[in-house]
């Protein structure tokens, strides 16, 4: 409730199609995940939100944003149980990322 509560606020404050946005979600999205329960529930719809508003914003073409939303989707996917989900999510983040910072990059 708190991170949805938080989102409202940034919103209102910065507009609903700020760059910073898909990031902060992304960050609120792991943090509801993280603490389970009906947060874990809640944390797709922000996460899916987060990796929408960033292909929206960034395209899909090297964006950084893109692939950390993306991957942030993919460990709630893993977090609930959706395995097969999570990994397919995951390989198309990592493709996303080493595509932008190259395959000898460590993330």
């Amino acid at each position: 409730v708190e991170a949805r509560r938080a989102m409202q606020l940034i919103e209102a404050r910065f507009g609903s199609r700020d760059a910073m946005l898909p990031s902060v979600m992304t960050l609120l999205a792991l943090a509801m995940a993280s603490a389970g329960g009906q947060n874990l529930v809640d944390a797709e719809p922000m996460a899916l939100r987060a990796e929408q508003l960033a292909r929206s914003l960034f395209g899909e073409e090297e964006s950084i944003t893109l692939a950390d939303a993306t991957a942030a989707l993919a460990q709630v996917y893993e977090l609930r149980g959706a395995f097969e989900l999570a990994e397919k999510t995951y390989s198309f983040a990592m493709t996303m990322r080493q595509d932008i910072l190259g395959p000898l990059h460590p993330f």
